[in-house]
C-alpha cells in the first residue's frame, strides 16, 4: 500500500520538475543523492513506526495526521496559486 506514496506519479513528476530546474549532470546528480536521502528515511521510518506507533498512541497519531492534512492543503493551495499567476502571466500581451 505505501509503494505508489513512495514511487507513485506524485513522486515521478517531482523528480522530473528538479532535474528539469537544474539540468545538467551536476543537477540529476543531485536530486539523486536526495532521492536516495529520501528513501534511506522512509526505511527508517517504516522500521521504527511500531516503535513510534506506541509511543504517540491514538491521540497523538490523530494529532500528527490533522497537522500533516493542514500542510498537505497549505501545498495543495500554494501549488493552484502559482499554477493560476503562471497562467494569467501568459495570458497578458507581451507575457
Amino acid at each position: 500500500m505505501a509503494i505508489p506514496l513512495i514511487a507513485g506519479p506524485g513522486a515521478i513528476t517531482s523528480v522530473i520538475l528538479l532535474t528539469e530546474k537544474h539540468p545538467g549532470g551536476l543537477g540529476v546528480g543531485q536530486v539523486t543523492l536526495v532521492m536516495v536521502s529520501v528513501l534511506i528515511l522512509v526505511y527508517v521510518m517504516f522500521a521504527i513506526g511500531p516503535l513510534l506507533e506506541r509511543l504517540l498512541g491514538k491521540i497523538g497519531i490523530n494529532v500528527v495526521t490533522r497537522i500533516l492534512g493542514m500542510l498537505l492543503a497549505a501545498l495543495a493551495v500554494q501549488f493552484v496559486m502559482d499554477g493560476i499567476e503562471t497562467f494569467t502571466q501568459h495570458m497578458r500581451p507581451g507575457g
